[in-house]
């Protein structure tokens, strides 16, 4: 997941949340059909994040 942040294979934008959830998202492709859960398990966490920073 670090090497999809820093060096994304797609065009995410400057470093930001977003990035971040791109890159876990990619990360979890192949893994989403065993656990569905886990998507919006990355959400609740990047939110809470931004959140805090914000």
């Amino acid at each position: 997941m670090v090497e999809q942040f820093d060096n994304p294979t797609h065009d995410w934008g400057d470093k930001s949340a977003w990035r971040l959830f791109n890159a876990a998202t990619f990360a979890l492709t192949d893994r989403v059909a065993e656990n569905p859960g886990v998507t919006s398990t990355l959400h609740k966490i990047i939110d809470g994040v931004c959140e805090r920073l914000h």
